[in-house]
């Protein structure tokens, strides 16, 4: 498929998701409060740190030698299977002793670890099933069946929280997440494999060793592994250093942030799928232009959100995040580095230079790390605030000065859409879109 097709399409439906996932955030932290908002939400990020740790870069590597037809859906279908089992026999019981009342009051340890099961599970079945789709040019189609899902999940709740005055709602609310979870990834495990397994009997593929794949996937792992921690290290450690409410308030302005990222990256995979089988230096070029466009969008959604947050976020989420706003405020510039290096990160691993996008998540990791203490014990929650948007500053700095490595630009080609840019726009249009 050709590549503004793949945008496109990749566009269209990530827009549904994105709007059905914010509204299901809606209706739970409403449900929840700051303080069990801060106990659901700590509990994803504990078990997607699990899902990250046990991709193991295959999400990359998937993607990359099935696009090169090196490696058939078959055998990728196997090695996800081996994973996920794999993770949750390590995960469940080390989890199981991880489990501490005090810190997750509304789940006993049963829910716990059947939520867990739920979660890692079909996490990892969603995330390296969708490495397939976007191999064959077709990303949108996990996008659909998530948005799918996510419009079950949203009609159920709201039908529960109209009908059910019982105190047990924010229970059940965990229990149809959670389970929700689980059945999209076998899913779009299922989908995957009924779609792609016969092309491999009609398609020439060359069988590449899985010594190769792991070597491939040992940088992308490490990297995407420690990407994870150095964004997100301040909500793991925050609820040592802040009462639930302030960490409900810090988590959810976060997750602004992530709803954002998520969005303006909808062509992160197929960009990487792109560049694998077509690196020219018209391909540098829209990797600006991308980044361009990137923070032009990310602008006019921060202008916006300064403007109308202070009342908005409280009218939205509820009375109990009114610290939402001057912890959004310090999170903008880290919203514009996060996205940005997005794309030159997808670049390096495109051309297999994930060397650089490993110093990168280094440079994010340790800067947070040590802004995070500096900071958090004078400013609180606005300090983590902080920590995250210079550490993820320092990160697209070393991209950027990388990138010159490979294609000569000026500062100015990075910053916002210009006048010419339009005409590029179309011109790529009509190029890959007949």
């Amino acid at each position: 498929m050709l590549a503004a097709k793949v945008l496109y399409k990749s566009f269209y439906w990530k827009a549904f998701q994105f709007f059905i996932s914010f509204l299901i955030n809606i209706v739970f932290v409403r449900i929840f409060q700051s303080a069990v908002t801060a106990e659901f939400y700590s509990l994803i990020y504990l078990l997607s740190f699990a899902i990250v740790f046990f991709t193991l870069g295959l999400d990359i590597s998937l993607n990359y030698f099935i696009s090169k037809k090196q490696l058939s859906p078959g055998n990728a279908s196997r090695i996800i299977i081996t994973i996920v089992l794999l993770a949750l026999l390590i995960c469940l019981p080390l989890l199981y002793f991880l489990y501490q009342p005090v810190q997750y009051p509304d789940m006993s340890s049963g829910d716990f670890i059947l939520f867990s099961f739920f979660y890692i599970a079909g996490g990892l079945l969603s995330v390296l099933s969708s490495a397939i789709f976007t191999a064959y040019d077709q990303n949108y189609l996990p996008t659909i069946v998530s948005v799918i899902v996510g419009c079950a999940v949203l009609f159920v709740s709201l039908i529960l929280i109209t009908v059910s005055k019982d105190t047990a709602i924010v229970r059940t609310l965990f229990v149809i997440y959670f389970i929700s979870t689980f059945f999209q990834g076998l899913l779009l495990f299922g989908y995957s494999y009924w779609l792609y397994h016969k092309r491999q009997l009609v398609q020439a593929v060359q069988n590449i060793r899985l010594k190769k794949i792991i070597q491939f996937s040992f940088f992308a792992f490490f990297t995407n592994l420690i990407f994870f921690a150095g964004t997100r290290i301040c909500v793991f450690i925050i609820p040592y250093w802040a009462d639930p409410a302030a960490v409900g308030n810090y988590i959810q302005a976060f997750k602004i942030v992530e709803y954002i990222e998520v969005f303006v990256s909808f062509i992160y995979y197929p960009f990487i799928a792109i560049i694998a089988t077509r690196n020219d230096e018209k391909t540098k070029e829209y990797v600006l232009l991308i980044v361009r466009i990137s923070n032009t969008f990310v602008l006019i959604i921060s202008i916006l959100l300064l403007i109308f947050g202070r009342f908005l976020f409280p009218i939205i989420f509820g009375g109990s995040f009114t610290e939402m706003y001057s912890v959004f405020v310090w999170l903008i510039p880290g919203l514009f580095a996060a996205c940005a290096s997005t794309f030159f990160t997808a670049y390096y691993f495109g051309i297999g230079n994930s060397k650089y996008n490993f110093t990168s998540a280094c440079i994010l990791l340790l800067s947070m790390l040590i802004l995070f203490f500096l900071l958090v014990r004078v400013f609180g929650i606005t300090g983590a605030a902080i920590a995250f948007s210079s550490a993820s500053l320092f990160s697209l700095i070393y991209d950027g000065i990388i990138f010159k490595r490979f294609f000569t630009y000026r500062f100015r080609e990075v910053l916002f859409i210009r006048k010419s840019d339009l005409a590029d726009i179309i011109k790529f249009i009509k190029q890959n879109l007949k």
